[in-house]
C-alpha cells in the first residue's frame, strides 16, 4: 500500500472543518481535480464525480463515503475509475477552541504517478485551498512547482 499524508492548521473549530468536509457535493470548491460531484440517489453514500487530472485528461468515477464521524474524520474511496482506486481519510484534531489540525491521507495499492505528477504537492494544494475556504480567504490559483517550494 502506498500512502501520502499532509497536515495543515486552520483557525476554525473542528466542527466547522468537519462541516466543510462532510458536504461532499461541495468538494470542487477546494479539491481542484474534482470538476463536479453529485449525489447518486439510489445509493446514500455514493457520489458521481467528474475529474480533471493534472494531464488535462477528464474522466468520471464515483466516490463512496465509508465513514463520517462527527468532528473527527471523513473517509471515502474511489469506485469504478479507469485508474487505480484510492482511499482518502481526513482527520481533525483540536488545537484549541477555534484552531484545528487537519490531516489528509491518500492511499492506493498502486503508484499514483499516472494521476498526479507529485501527490505530495496535490495534497498541499488541496489543504491550502481548504484552509483558505475555511478561513474565508480568497482561494489561491493552482500553484506552480516554484511557488509551492516557497510555501
Amino acid at each position: 500500500m502506498i500512502s501520502y499524508s499532509k497536515c495543515i492548521d486552520v483557525n476554525v473549530s473542528c466542527e466547522d472543518c468537519f462541516r466543510l468536509w462532510s458536504d461532499v457535493e461541495d468538494y470542487p470548491r477546494f479539491i481542484p481535480f474534482f470538476e463536479s460531484v453529485q449525489k447518486v440517489a439510489a445509493r446514500p453514500n455514493r457520489y458521481h464525480c467528474r475529474w480533471r487530472l493534472e494531464s488535462g485528461r477528464r474522466t468520471t468515477c464515483d466516490i463512496e463515503v465509508d465513514e463520517m464521524v462527527s468532528f473527527d474524520r471523513v473517509v471515502f474511496h474511489t469506485v469504478g475509475c479507469d485508474f487505480p482506486d484510492h482511499c482518502f481519510k481526513v482527520s481533525f484534531r483540536p488545537l484549541g477552541q477555534e484552531r484545528t489540525q487537519v490531516e489528509l491521507v491518500m492511499t492506493s495499492n498502486e503508484l499514483m504517478d499516472e494521476l498526479f505528477d507529485n501527490p505530495d504537492w496535490v495534497l498541499d494544494d488541496v489543504l491550502l485551498r481548504f484552509h483558505n475556504l475555511a478561513e474565508r480567504r480568497i482561494p489561491y490559483p493552482h500553484l506552480s512547482e516554484e511557488q509551492h517550494s516557497r510555501s
